[in-house]
């Protein structure tokens, strides 16, 4: 079955769990919003599809990777 929820539910959703998380300090991050994307899914209205859990995953690491760039970025600006 293909994915049930829009696109801007996935990314509010991502948002959501990204802002209540934080950013992830372990090496693995995938693992860590993999786990938290189920957890919230336990406490969900309706079941969570394989691929609106994807989604929502997919979504919060490029939030991930996109605040990890912008600490480096001003990091090496701070080095500089």
């Amino acid at each position: 079955m293909g994915r049930v929820m829009r696109d801007a539910t996935v990314e509010a959703t991502a948002r959501k769990l990204f802002k209540a998380c934080g950013t992830p300090w372990v090496e693995d991050s995938y693992s860590h919003w993999s786990a938290v994307v189920k957890a919230w899914a336990v406490g969900a209205t309706r079941p969570l599809h394989d691929d609106d859990r994807w989604a929502i995953l997919y979504k919060i690491q490029e939030l991930d990777e996109a605040l990890m760039s912008e600490r480096r970025a001003l990091e090496d600006e701070e080095d500089h």
